[in-house]
């Protein structure tokens, strides 16, 4: 049986994470919108921009040092955040989320899939995107998974068919879409990022050169879906985050991106993403208010 949204959003109470207005919570969990607004189901899973953050697992709340964000992945969820990139690790035999050493900081993967299913669980019109660094093999994930009781909200699909429109998953209940850079297949629940995805380079030290690069990194352009990587390089800093993550500067990268490239970024991902401008721009971006 499918929880009320309101146990997830007293559990967050618990965790101090809704310190939001209600009604900028109420706006992610309506069950007449889907990822919180109407005019978003009608369209392709393809055709729709994903706030993103840049390895969503390794935050300051939790204690990872040297973190990518500044909040973990349940907070996320209720910010709006519908597409994250974990990195995912196996050590002694333990399924985990780390970022480069799990030393710097870890989570256990399949409480972290059930930070997910609940959430997922609670908020019916919700469409969700994991992109996978993958350090484990597809079995292993796909036991996680299991695990979580996620094995039924996995959209399976297949490449070179159409997506499917937001609508459509949430009324299939296939609302979780998973990529790995690895792993994964054209077809089927865990699905290989670089047949489907494109991106840029993700290696940018100062922010002039970031401001108008667009060129392909890994997958090909025009893949059905772009993934515009948004952060300068090295150690994670406040200070990068407030010199490119606001307007005017994200949203002219986007819009230049897409003029130079003819496609709209489907996953805008970001450091820090509660230190930027991330909504609204990706409110512009789907031709939303």
């Amino acid at each position: 049986m499918r929880r009320p949204h309101l146990m997830f959003s007293l559990a967050l109470s618990l965790l101090g994470c809704d310190d939001r207005p209600s009604s900028a919570l109420e706006k992610f969990i309506s069950p007449d919108t889907c990822n919180g607004h109407v005019d978003l189901c009608d369209r392709r899973y393809n055709e729709v921009v994903y706030a993103t953050t840049h390895n969503a697992m390794s935050n300051q709340d939790d204690g990872w040092i040297a973190p990518n964000q500044i909040h973990g992945i349940e907070r996320q969820l209720v910010d709006g955040i519908r597409a994250m990139m974990w990195d995912t690790y196996e050590e002694g035999g333990q399924l985990l989320l780390c970022h480069s050493l799990c030393s710097l900081g870890q989570r256990d993967l399949i409480e972290a899939l059930q930070a997910v299913d609940a959430f997922l669980q609670a908020e019916r019109g919700e469409v969700l995107t994991l992109l996978l660094q993958d350090a484990i093999p597809d079995a292993r994930m796909l036991d996680a998974i299991a695990a979580a009781g996620l094995t039924d909200t996995v959209l399976s699909h297949t490449l070179g068919e159409p997506w499917p429109t937001l609508r459509d998953m949430i009324d299939s209940d296939r609302r979780l879409v998973l990529f790995a850079e690895s792993g994964g297949t054209t077809s089927g629940p865990i699905m290989h990022m670089w047949d489907f995805v494109w991106d840029t380079p993700y290696a940018h030290d100062d922010a002039a050169t970031l401001a108008t690069d667009c060129t392909e990194n890994r997958g090909a352009k025009g893949s059905d879906l772009f993934l515009l990587n948004h952060w300068l390089y090295g150690i994670p800093l406040v200070e990068s985050a407030d010199e490119v993550n606001y307007q005017p500067f994200l949203g002219e990268r986007a819009a230049h991106c897409y003029a130079e490239t003819g496609q709209l970024p489907t996953f805008v991902a970001l450091n820090f993403y509660s230190l930027s401008d991330l909504t609204a721009v990706v409110n512009e971006l789907n031709g939303l208010p």
